[in-house]
């Protein structure tokens, strides 16, 4: 066992590592053969290892209690890869008798227990780092994200014997009275992020901040202070332009040694390829906590679903196994969607209740209306769809996307309008012989560029209801959408034009898990699945016995 001095459960994770006992990511064992070199090499450099220091900041954490699960009441015991994040962020000086390392980035999937050990260092910050006045907050987004660490360190305030007679805890606030030293959470939108003198702030969640201005009033804060430290603790983003991006992109390069960086603390749990998400020995890059707060059995039942959904897989792939992935997935395999085609008789639909949904898009783009009606015996909703586009575009747009505009419309799969323009005549005519054929219920429309066929409409009786498209309209359906092409309950016919429509749908995914398709982001066009999910809307609110969660329990939202 390598001997560092930093205590035996840091040995035997450096030796389970470099010996490949357990299974690590690229990133994770770089970081672990940084630290070898460190003491072979650091010396000469100005800095000093003193694993003591490290390791007090370890005895400090198994002093706090856990809050919440199954531990809660039983004493915060750090496990061996957490123990040597801490011990060597804390563990190193400069040779003026500081603290090495300024900055910190922990990168780790959901559910490893970043949250509690960062409530835990903002805790030693405040009461055991000997930073008179100390000022510790924790960034955010906004302010319900920062009170997630500021809220655990409450409860651990609050339980700790050893801390109840040393902080006063309220609200909105920790602090010593005998210090003028406080934790408070603060956010991007407060008003009062400025003018601090910042000993440590943990920012937290790094991939959700859109901007740096928080990040940089921290940072501009921090001056005044010996040895300030930024934490920054994140699951895997989006965006590789973005201030965790950059975080991310920087951390490489350090552990791959393209830059010395000194002051910076890099610690990246993550799978090295999304090849590698089926393989359940390869999950344990991303989660170094499986078995103890990550469980094998849950990862498996996530797994399963990411292979039939593309969105839950986008999921997966970031949140559980910290990849970091387009903000945008493809929502449907095309194997999934192409087995609701199913058989959809027409003629046996006349004189059956349905619910229309209409895009009408723009003047040279494709307009689409489709019904979805009552489910049969089965429990399938047979779906008609009528996809129009201007006559004169035909061809062009063949042969500009190799996509059979032309055959299409040869078969009866896509009506031409005349012109080169969607004629909203021509959709309305079609609308009232439906209207003569079939129950429409009433209507969903995009307002956008509808007014004519509204008004039209409601003359001869059809019910219309405006539909916004943002997330709290569009949320609830297109999960019921997926859930019901996910059990087959949809059948759409034999219709290429939607079976092309549904393998393009991209859909995009809000911090409170709302989703809904996202036209300019998927790849070709997708108005007829946006129709069908408006359609679907009404149908949930008036179809059978049975109702939609989203219908009683409404979209989840932040």
């Amino acid at each position: 066992m390598r001997e560092t001095g930093a205590g035996e459960a840091v040995d035997r994770y450096i030796d389970d590592v470099m010996s490949g006992r357990v299974v690590t990511g690229r990133l994770e064992r770089l970081m672990v053969e940084r630290q070898l070199e460190d003491l072979q090499t650091g010396a000469a450099r100005g800095l000093v290892w003193r694993p003591e220091l490290g390791r007090l900041v370890v005895d400090f954490c198994s002093m706090l209690n856990h809050s919440k699960g199954k531990w809660s009441g039983r004493p915060l015991e750090l496990e061996p890869w957490q123990e040597f994040v801490v011990t060597t962020l804390y563990g190193w000086l400069r040779d003026d008798g500081t603290r090495r390392f300024r900055r910190a980035y922990l990168e780790v999937a959901r559910k490893n227990g970043k949250s509690t050990l960062a409530a835990a260092l903002a805790l030693y910050a405040l009461v055991a780092d000997g930073e008179p006045g100390a000022e510790v907050y924790c960034g955010a987004t906004k302010k319900e994200q920062a009170k997630i660490i500021f809220a655990e360190a409450q409860r651990m305030a609050r339980a700790s014997t050893s801390l109840n007679g040393v902080l006063t805890v309220h609200t909105h606030s920790i602090f010593i009275r005998d210090t003028a030293s406080r934790f408070v959470p603060l956010s991007a939108d407060d008003k009062h992020a400025s003018g601090h003198h910042v000993h440590m702030c943990i920012m937290d969640e790094l991939h959700e901040h859109r901007t740096d201005e928080l990040w940089n009033v921290m940072i501009t804060g921090m001056g005044s202070r010996e040895q300030p430290l930024m934490l920054s603790t994140t699951t895997a983003g989006e965006d590789e332009l973005s201030i965790c991006g950059q975080e991310r992109d920087y951390a490489e390069r350090v552990l791959e040694g393209s830059v010395e960086a000194d002051a910076f603390f890099p610690a990246v749990y993550a799978i090295d390829e999304e090849a590698e998400w089926q393989d359940e020995g390869a999950w344990r890059k991303a989660n170094p906590n499986l078995g103890v707060s990550v469980f094998l059995d849950n990862m498996r039942e996530l797994a399963d679903e990411a292979r039939e959904n593309m969105r839950k897989l986008h999921a997966f792939l970031r949140y559980r196994l910290n990849a970091w992935v387009s903000s945008t997935a493809r929502w449907f395999r095309a194997e999934v969607w192409d087995r609701c085609m199913g058989t959809v008789d027409e003629q046996e639909l006349a004189g059956k209740r349905c619910w229309g949904g209409l895009d009408l898009a723009t003047v040279e783009d494709i307009a689409a209306w489709v019904l979805i009606f009552e489910p049969d015996d089965d429990g399938v909703y047979p779906v008609l769809s009528r996809f129009f586009v201007p006559q004169d575009s035909i061809a062009r747009r063949s042969q500009k996307v190799s996509v059979p505009y032309d055959l299409w419309a040869r078969e009866g799969h896509l009506i031409p309008t005349p012109g080169g323009v969607i004629d909203h005549d021509f959709i309305f005519e079609t609308i009232d012989a439906d209207s003569r054929r079939f129950s429409i219920q009433d209507i969903a429309f995009d307002r956008y560029g509808a007014a004519s066929i509204y008004n039209r409409a409601e003359q001869i009786g059809l019910t219309m209801v405006a539909m916004g498209q943002g997330y709290l309209s569009m949320s609830g359906p297109s999960k019921e959408l997926e859930r019901l092409v996910l059990q087959e309950k949809i059948a759409y016919g034999e219709q290429p034009v939607m079976r092309w429509m549904g393998h393009n749908v991209v859909v995009v995914q809000d911090p409170a898990d709302n989703i809904k398709p996202h036209k300019a982001r998927s790849k070709e066009k997708v108005d007829g699945v946006v129709a069908l999910i408006m359609g679907l809307d009404r149908a949930m609110r008036h179809s059978g016995p049975k109702r939609s969660v989203y219908e009683d329990r409404g979209v989840e939202m932040v």
